[in-house]
């Protein structure tokens, strides 16, 4: 009878030893001195940082100088300190959507820009757009809210919500406000303050 060799099995042959011979010694390694671990400051301490920033800051005009109010061309800028009054006049230049992306509002940093280089907004919307850029992006972060206060609310609320759904504390009133007609709403009776469209 023919023996027929089926494909990924092995023959009766001996198998040869390829493995390479092993001293009893172990081989002694020379150990390198490891490098000093560089450490990050804590979010607390960068936050110390950025509050010594010193002020105005000054952005160099690398594309094209802008005429200044005298009608002098400047190469560089000074931006000063941003307050609260700058945004009651000229409104937030920053916003953030829904997905979490930072958005400049383009005409209300260019005001902002103007109030706090002290250049009028005609010069500033003739800058070169790179240098504009310059400027707008370093302004960024002074007009979002502080991460650590926003987690710290995000925080409260959240327990609050959990100890809501829970029962252990009252419904907010607009959320128990039905404009449906029966008295038995779902939304009314499972307390969600969003999901009944007809809510007050």
């Amino acid at each position: 009878m023919n023996r027929h060799s089926r494909e990924g099995f092995i023959d009766d042959r001996p198998m040869v030893d390829v493995t390479p011979e092993r001293d009893d010694k172990p081989a002694e390694r020379k150990l390198r001195p490891t490098p000093r671990p560089e450490i990050e400051p804590s979010p607390a301490e960068a936050t110390e940082v950025a509050a010594e920033e010193e002020w105005p800051i000054t952005v160099k005009l690398l594309h094209r100088p802008v005429k200044g109010n005298k009608g002098e061309r400047l190469k560089e800028v000074s931006l000063r300190e941003p307050r609260a009054g700058d945004i009651n006049r000229y409104g937030n230049p920053i916003r953030i959507n829904q997905d979490g992306d930072v958005l400049i509002d383009e005409r209300k940093m260019t005001y902002m820009i103007a109030a706090l280089t002290g250049i009028l907004p005609p010069f500033i919307e003739d800058m070169d757009p790179r240098d504009w850029n310059s400027c707008a992006y370093p302004l960024r972060r002074f007009f979002l809210p502080d991460p650590a206060v926003w987690q710290a609310a995000r925080t409260i609320s959240s327990s609050t919500a959990t100890a809501w759904r829970a029962g252990t504390t009252s419904a907010p009133r607009s959320s128990l406000r039905c404009r449906s007609p029966t008295s038995r709403c779902i939304w009314r009776e499972r307390r969600s303050v969003t999901a009944c469209s007809n809510r007050r």
